[in-house]
């Protein structure tokens, strides 16, 4: 971003973060400052593939641990399961999902909040990360079967097909990479099975470290983006979470928030993308957000954004 001619500050504006806390390894960034970020840094710059320039400055040294785990494999087969086992390590708000069939690897983008403004974002990165790192994994250019996306092409989406060097799909119920089966008997340069053995003990205990301390508050957001609009009360959401309501009320509290403002937040951030990216009727929204009035919508989204549904539509998108 500072080579786009934005400042960190900018890029960190609504965070509690400095640019020398991101040079500390014991800080940690939450799912919401994340989410800032990442949006501060789509709306602060014109260019249409941000996510693609993001995902190819990735390198396997970067991850540390991660990629010690991934490169001293024994195999490209090996490699690309620790990888997917082990790639929340890397901060994503995926999960991975690996599946292997007779003829190839099927590597599935499930991805629980996909209405989110900086979706697409996201998905660009983490696409063009995973082909930027494995070619440095075989050390040569490696071939996709082919990639799905889950959202509508784009001018910034033409060359897709060229830099990743496969055909490629838009608009999908999901996001997948496939990947040639032959390819996972490649031997890697770096095998050492030691290594690969510790690096892989060590990526499991950081991860239960990191589901040890996911905040509920996270987790509720997760579980209101799945559930039905009808289902978004906090009895169904605990549920899910095997806690009792009262329980989950107080872990929220415990967080200084609360299920309504959660719920809203959700709200809030659906019908801005609903607003922006679709050409559904006021009426429809309003359903698909879970209230029972067009004019309750509007009076929440008055609070939330200080304008309302129509005024916020009507705006040029930046």
């Amino acid at each position: 971003m500072l080579e786009l001619g934005v400042s960190s500050e900018q890029v960190l504006a609504q965070t509690k973060l400095s640019a020398s806390q991101l040079q500390d390894p014991a800080v940690s960034i939450s799912f919401e400052e994340q989410l800032q970020i990442f949006s501060n840094a789509q709306n602060l710059t014109p260019v249409p593939d941000l996510g693609r320039l993001l995902g190819q400055r990735h390198h396997i040294n970067h991850y540390g641990l991660y990629g010690y785990a991934i490169q001293t494999c024994a195999t490209f087969d090996q490699a690309l399961r620790v990888a997917c086992q082990y790639m929340r390590m890397t901060g994503v708000i995926f999960d991975l999902e690996l599946n292997i069939d007779e003829d190839n690897y099927h590597i599935l983008l499930k991805n629980n909040l996909s209405y989110m403004a900086v979706h697409r974002l996201f998905v660009e990165e983490l696409i063009f990360s995973v082909h930027t790192t494995l070619n440095q994994i075989l050390q040569t250019k490696i071939n996709f079967k082919q990639v799905s996306f889950d959202y509508l092409d784009n001018k910034a989406s033409d060359h897709y097909s060229e830099l990743l060097n496969c055909p490629i799909y838009f608009d999908k119920p999901y996001t997948e990479i496939v990947i040639d089966r032959k390819m996972g008997n490649i031997p890697l340069k770096f095998w050492d099975p030691q290594t690969s053995a510790l690096c892989a003990q060590q990526c499991e205990k950081i991860l239960q470290r990191l589901d040890n301390g996911e905040k509920s508050s996270d987790k509720v957001r997760e579980i209101l983006v799945q559930l039905p609009c009808n289902k978004r009360k906090a009895e169904d959401v605990a549920e899910r979470m095997h806690l009792s309501t009262r329980h989950l009320r107080r872990k929220l509290s415990d967080e200084s928030t609360t299920f309504q403002k959660v719920l809203d937040e959700v709200r809030c951030e659906l019908a801005k993308d609903y607003l922006n990216n679709t050409n559904l009727p006021l009426d429809e929204i309003t359903q698909l957000l879970g209230y029972s009035e067009t004019s309750n919508f509007r009076r929440a989204f008055l609070k939330w954004m200080k304008e309302s549904p129509t005024q916020y539509r009507e705006k040029p998108v930046s």
